[in-house]
């Protein structure tokens, strides 16, 4: 995989022991995909050279079902792996269709560079958002929240506190200052408002739950799991050669009270 030379991504072996499927309770190898620059990678590329190595590595025994289709958006492509196409060459059998559809289809609705011809151009305007992206907290769980805004000109900048009016449901969650605190179980919106300008965000508040616990010991690297009912995030530290991993406001899962995780 690492010949391929994949823009975005690099790849680590690594041996688990899966919870479900056809090799369910066995400790087989694998490979990890780690992301190191999302903005350079292309999906459908990837999935594409992941499907060619799988293929590659035992022909013979490689299957193709109907879920390529819908996979990849191409009736095609599932002939072409069994063919032994490359990916450059699957690629080519909607290229043609795709560049006529940006051109003469999406580039006639742009809000912005190249616009279609005859029409009014996109009036450039102050843009809000909330960070962070997702807002999911325990009963009594605090979280940094702020106004992200990108001025007419592209240029970023945080408002201050005192100049962002927040609204939110305070039997969910309270807003102080630039601190969020879970209050009650439930989900609301967070609405901030500056120069005029609104946005919001989802809040969820619900208990932490860990379903399950599972770890790999690799040649260079320990791989630890967590399998968490929602987004949370946990306390790590590293010192003294040994991992604590701490995640706050948590609860055990069914799977580990009754001795069946790990």
């Amino acid at each position: 995989m690492r010949s391929r030379d994949i823009p975005g991504v690099q790849f680590r072996p690594t041996y688990y022991t899966p919870m479900f499927g056809v090799y369910e309770g066995e400790l087989i190898g694998g490979v990890q995909v780690h992301i190191e620059d999302e903005q350079q990678i292309d999906v459908v590329e990837l999935g594409l050279e992941l499907a060619t190595a799988m293929r590659d590595q035992d022909p013979e025994k490689y299957e193709v079902n109907d879920n390529y289709n819908e996979l990849i958006g191409s009736t095609e492509v599932r002939d072409l792996l069994r063919s032994g196409a490359n990916v450059e060459e699957m690629k080519a059998t909607w290229e043609d269709d795709l560049n006529d559809w940006v051109e003469n289809v999406r580039n006639q609705y742009l809000l912005y560079g190249p616009y279609p011809e005859g029409v009014n151009k996109y009036e450039r305007q102050m843009v809000l958002g909330i960070l962070p992206l997702d807002l999911n907290l325990a009963v009594g769980e605090e979280s940094p929240i702020s106004v992200h805004a990108v001025d007419r000109r592209g240029r970023s900048f945080t408002p201050h506190w005192r100049l962002v009016d927040w609204a939110i449901d305070e039997e969910v969650a309270t807003i102080n200052r630039n601190k969020i605190t879970g209050v009650g179980e439930g989900v609301t919106s967070a609405s901030a408002s500056f120069l005029r300008q609104e946005t919001s965000r989802e809040v969820v508040v619900a208990q932490n739950i860990i379903e399950n616990i599972r770890f790999g010991v690799q040649s260079g690297y320990t791989r630890v799991v967590f399998d968490l009912n929602k987004t949370i995030r946990p306390n790590i530290d590293t010192g003294g050669g040994e991992i604590t991993i701490e995640i706050p406001y948590a609860a055990l899962g069914e799977r580990l009270v009754d001795g069946e995780g790990l």
